[in-house]
């Protein structure tokens, strides 16, 4: 997707405009909170899953039990995991909640004005297990927030985890599943270490030539050209996301066992995408599109059943603000990012 000086400018000014009317949009957001809907929310995050990939997830593609809106221009913050996350947590841009790098994510371990802290507050029962910034180091204690935590895992792993907390977790909750598939190097699960997936083709942008981009898309691009075992890891990775979809089946099937899937919002993204030749260049940190351009689903029960795709674009910075409306919660600092809920009930 290419950005014009217009489309910059255009933006630039938009964004004068939100700051501008940033307590009358935090008005508006408290007068819709008090008509929250108050479901359950689970939020399902995959870590460097790229946006083509979305195609080889065929239970979540086949939009179990409806009323799935599925977001085709979705947009991350920031191409790094601690970052983007940090974004999800806060509704906040990276150069607001001012998690620059995955270096500095500790420093979020203790903040306060955080999704989970809000939502607690509101009477939720919130737990996040996986993934839950950058890396696998434990934090102890856990952050403020969170009633349980469990710090890492492939999709396996947090399967069981997850279903285990949802068959007995008293509503409302706020749940985040989060492995760390189909992050390099990937893992699949053992069923699915030789299924045949789709991988695509590679586009024309496969090592294409930089002569006419910044000096620094042709450095990076001798230093990281792709090597031959580029394609075989991409499968690996589309196979270990067959697991994560099965994960995402399991967590559905634990809350119809419940009777209570149409009391709970399912989020499903990618913290960032991921580049996989494309330019000359593998793994993410490059703001080209395939970095910041992210998978999402979001199941809203008051969608009847009906499922529809949505081309306007949204971004992981909205989520924070979209959980507060759909909690009824009172975010503590004006955020960035605006609510979903209008899109979600149209």
């Amino acid at each position: 997707m290419k950005v014009t000086r217009r489309r910059f400018l255009a933006g630039a000014g938009a964004l004068s405009i939100t700051m501008a009317l940033r307590p009358i949009l935090q008005f508006a957001r408290n007068a819709s909170a008090q008509n929250a809907p108050r479901y359950n929310i689970v939020c399902i995050i995959t870590d460097d899953q790229d946006y083509v990939s979305l195609q080889v997830m065929r239970h979540l593609r086949s939009y179990p039990h409806g009323s799935w809106i599925e977001f085709d221009n979705c947009i991350c913050s920031d191409g790094i995991c601690g970052p983007s996350r940090a974004s999800l947590y806060t509704g906040l841009y990276t150069r607001n909640h001012g998690i620059t790098g995955n270096n500095l994510v500790k420093s979020f371990n203790t903040r306060v004005d955080t999704l989970p802290v809000w939502l607690k507050n509101a009477g939720y029962n919130t737990a996040m297990i996986g993934k839950y910034l950058y890396g696998s180091a434990k934090i102890k204690p856990n952050p403020p927030g969170w009633d349980y935590f469990a710090q890492g895992g492939y999709a396996e792993t947090i399967q069981n985890r997850a279903t285990q907390y949802l068959e007995v977790v008293p509503e409302p909750f706020f749940v985040v599943a989060a492995p760390v598939d189909p992050h390099m190097k990937a893992k699949p699960p053992g069923k699915y270490k030789k299924t045949p997936v789709w991988v695509p083709e590679d586009p024309p942008s496969f090592n294409e030539d930089v002569s006419d981009k910044s000096t620094w898309v042709a450095k990076n691009q001798k230093k990281k050209n792709p090597g031959e075992g580029l394609r075989e890891e991409r499968i690996r990775a589309h196979r270990a996301l067959l697991g994560v979809d099965d994960m995402i089946l399991a967590i559905i099937d634990t809350l119809v066992a419940r009777d209570i899937l149409d009391n709970t919002v399912i989020c499903f993204l990618s913290d960032n995408g991921f580049l996989w030749g494309e330019h000359g260049l593998i793994r993410k940190h490059w703001h080209f599109e395939e970095v910041i351009h992210l998978p999402m689903l979001i199941r809203f029960p008051e969608q009847n059943g009906n499922n529809r795709h949505e081309t306007r674009v949204v971004s992981n910075v909205d989520l924070a603000p979209t959980f507060v409306d759909i909690a009824g919660a009172t975010a503590t600092v004006p955020m960035d990012g605006r609510s979903l809920l209008p899109i979600l009930r149209e």
